[in-house]
C-alpha cells in the first residue's frame, strides 16, 4: 500500500476537524515522520500505519462524513470499527476495552476521544522486514524506551476478529514531550475472521505503577486456570440420577434433613 506522510497528516487534520482526534495528539503524530524519529527504519518497512482512538460510543460516529472522505470500512463489530484511507493509514475507533489497563478495577476514567496507540503494519515476511521488526527491542533500549513482546512461534496474537503472528510494543520514556502513547509493531499478514477468536489485550507500560496490579491479576488468573484444569468435573445430580438403577434414587434435601440426627442428639 505505502504510507504517504502528507496524506496521513491531511487525514488526521480532517478527523481532528470532526473532533474525533484531539488536536494535541494530531500535532504529536507529525513527529512520527520527523528525521529524528528513532523507529524510522520500521516506518519505512511498514505497508500501512494504523491509529487507534478510543471514543465514547462507536455507534455515534459520523460514518457518512468519514466514507465521503474516502474512509473505507474494513472491519465493523460492536464497539469497534476500522476505516482504511488511501494515504496508507487505517483509523480504528473503539468503545470497548482494548488494553490491560482498561480492565483494572480502579481504571481511571478519561475524556474521550483519546489516542490509544499508533501501530506500524509490517506485512511482508521477508528477511529484511523481519530484521527490522526484531530490531525494535534494541532500538527502544538504545533510546530509553521500554519494549514488550506478544506472540511469536506457534502462538499468534489474537484481537477479537483478527490475528497476526507477532507484535512488539514500545513505550516512550517518562516525561518525553514529543510522544506519550505506545507504539505497536505488527509482523506478518493480518488474518480477519467472521467469528471472534478471543483477544490478547496489549500489555500495560512496564514502568507504570499500575502494572504491578496487572501482573498480579495475570498470575492469579494463570493459577486459577491451572487449578481448574486439574479439578474433577462437578457432577450434575440430574445426570447422576439418569445413571442409577431404576430402583435407586437420590434423596431430596428435605428427606436428608429428616434422616440426619439433630445437633442435640449428636452432642449427647
Amino acid at each position: 500500500m505505502g504510507i504517504y506522510g502528507a496524506g496521513v497528516r491531511h487525514t488526521l487534520d480532517f478527523l481532528a476537524d470532526l473532533q474525533l482526534i484531539p488536536d494535541a495528539d494530531c500535532h504529536r503524530m507529525r513527529w512520527l515522520f520527523d528525521a529524528e524519529f528513532p523507529f524510522r527504519s520500521q516506518l519505512e518497512a511498514a505497508d500501512s500505519l494504523h491509529v487507534h482512538v478510543k471514543v465514547a460510543d462507536t455507534s455515534t460516529l459520523p460514518d457518512d462524513a468519514i466514507v465521503n472522505a474516502e474512509g473505507r470500512p474494513e472491519n465493523r463489530q460492536a464497539g469497534y470499527v476500522k476505516y482504511a484511507f488511501p494515504a496508507g493509514v487505517n483509523v480504528i475507533f473503539s468503545s470497548i476495552p482494548v488494553a490491560e489497563e482498561d480492565r483494572l478495577p480502579n481504571a481511571q476514567r478519561i475524556t474521550r476521544p483519546v489516542l490509544d496507540h499508533v501501530g506500524f503494519d509490517l506485512r511482508k515476511e521477508s528477511d529484511s522486514v523481519r530484521r527490522r521488526f526484531d530490531a525494535v527491542t534494541e532500538v527502544a533500549a538504545r533510546n530509553g524506551w521500554r519494549a514488550v513482546g506478544q506472540g511469536g512461534g506457534a502462538r499468534p496474537v489474537l484481537c477479537c476478529h483478527t490475528q497476526v503472528n507477532e507484535k512488539r510494543w514500545a513505550y516512550p520514556p517518562s516525561g518525553f514531550a514529543s510522544w506519550t502513547r505506545p507504539l505497536e509493531f505488527a509482523f506478518a499478514p493480518l488474518l480477519v475472521t467472521e467469528a471472534s477468536m478471543g483477544c490478547d489485550l496489549p500489555s500495560i507500560d512496564p514502568s507504570a505503577a499500575r502494572s504491578r496490579n496487572v501482573r498480579r491479576n495475570r498470575r492469579y488468573r494463570q493459577r486459577w486456570l491451572q487449578r481448574a484444569a486439574h479439578r474433577p468435573p462437578t457432577l450434575d445430580p440430574k445426570a447422576v440420577l439418569k445413571r442409577l438403577p431404576g430402583n435407586i434414587r437420590i434423596a431430596s434435601t428435605r428427606e436428608r434433613q429428616k434422616l440426619a440426627p439433630s445437633r442435640c442428639a449428636r452432642k449427647g
